[in-house]
């Protein structure tokens, strides 16, 4: 079975090559196998979803996003401060996009 490693070089090589989709697909694998998970998934993970969502504003990419809002400051607590910053402009950008969104429907 791949390890945490592997499971991110394959989503990174999926994602740089303009398959996000395919990327968020293989990160929501190892999300679902409660492995270890850091601040740089965190940070990986929201910034796949945001990509996915300004695509394709579902309901399921709506939900995505605010999953990991949720569950992302546990993630963030062994990050750095440059982690923290990156992590809380990604979380400015996924908020405004989804007040964007709610406020369409």
């Amino acid at each position: 079975r791949p390890h945490f490693l592997a499971y991110m070089a394959y989503a990174k090589a999926h994602f740089l090559a303009g398959r996000p989709r395919t990327a968020l697909s293989i990160m929501d694998t190892l999300f679902a196998t409660n492995c270890a998970l850091g601040y740089k998934f965190a940070v990986d993970y929201l910034q796949c979803c945001l990509l996915v969502l300004h695509a394709s504003p579902s309901r399921e990419n709506r939900q995505r996003v605010s999953m990991i809002l949720k569950k992302g400051p546990a993630l963030m607590e062994s990050s750095s401060a440059s982690g923290r910053l990156y992590w809380n402009r990604l979380v400015d950008v996924a908020e405004r996009m989804l007040s964007g969104l709610d406020s369409q429907d």
